[in-house]
């Protein structure tokens, strides 16, 4: 019996014609069909099997349901599900290339016990806000992951492999974070003495659809994110906001340029203002956590 090398994780909530994308196109993937499966987790949406079964036919595919608790969680249900020696997380509205699973192949035979985050690339280029969230995406990666510096290394999780063994030592996604949960594994994975390896050569297209007012809630619910990541992180659980060097911000306004980006000046406007909401939506969940804070502490009083 073939060993399956491979699980690969696809968790989705309502996007059922971007999830029919993208497991197409892993159904139409270069590497061995017998060595990998695909374990697709619907987080409380509408059933995708219809819409899945023409892949299904072509696939080691496995399509689960739990109630909507969140990307993390869902990722952990398939993780726990998986049978592959390696897992590889990918996201319902990404479109990875044929050779993806054999590059990750090249890499995970080398560094077996590593991190290996693939490349992104954003394939709506007409699209300003789309370009804008992969822009600060790609920003965010090449500052955590400057080997000049020390600092703690980042893949974003539409896009990793990594052994099951080791997912399962450090304890997987945290299921309790709304946001930013793929920075707090990361962390953890540092913490815990991992190594990353960055693996370009393994791309998936990301066909994330984004509007001004979309890009703004997405970095509002960053901004919700943010607050419980560096809660958790703070000694204490203090929660004590830990802001970047004034040189981290110019980067990321100088970003679109120095990649020649499409209307370099446009993005950095919509950066500012992805940032403004990020600020707001971190302010919103200090203002809403501090008056469930309250309303405890009143209610123990008057008890």
């Amino acid at each position: 019996m073939t060993e399956i090398l491979f699980s690969v994780v696809v968790p989705t909530f309502n996007r059922v014609r971007e999830l029919a994308r993208c497991v197409d196109a892993i159904a139409q993937s270069s590497f061995d069909h017998d060595r990998f499966e695909v374990i697709v987790v619907n987080d409380g949406g509408d059933d995708p099997r219809t819409a899945l079964e023409a892949a299904e036919s072509r696939l080691g595919l496995r399509i689960v349901s739990q109630p909507n608790r969140g990307p993390g969680a869902a990722r952990n249900h398939g993780a726990r599900l998986a049978r592959g020696k390696f897992l590889v997380f990918t996201d319902d509205d990404c479109i990875p290339e044929k050779d993806w699973l054999s590059r990750l192949e090249d890499s995970v035979a080398r560094y077996p016990l590593a991190l290996h985050g693939g490349r992104t690339v954003n394939l709506l280029r007409g699209n300003p806000f789309s370009e804008t969230s992969q822009s600060l995406v790609d920003y965010v990666h090449s500052y955590y992951n400057d080997s000049s510096a020390n600092r703690t290394g980042f893949f974003a999780s539409n896009n990793i492999a990594l052994s099951a063994s080791m997912f399962a030592t450090v304890g997987g996604f945290d299921e309790s974070l709304c946001a930013a949960e793929d920075r707090d594994f990361c962390r953890t994975w540092h913490n815990s003495g991992g190594t990353f390896r960055y693996v370009p050569e393994a791309i998936v297209y990301h066909a994330h659809h984004l509007t001004l007012r979309s890009l703004q809630k997405q970095h509002f619910t960053y901004g919700r994110g943010a607050l419980p990541y560096w809660k958790k992180a703070s000694p204490g659980g203090s929660a004590r906001l830990r802001v970047e060097p004034l040189s981290f911000y110019a980067g990321m306004l100088a970003h679109p340029f120095s990649k020649h980006l499409p209307n370099p000046a446009l993005i950095a406007a919509l950066i500012v203002i992805s940032q403004f909401a990020n600020a707001a939506g971190f302010a919103y969940e200090a203002f809403r956590t501090r008056s469930q804070r309250s309303s405890r502490v009143s209610g123990n009083a008057t008890g």
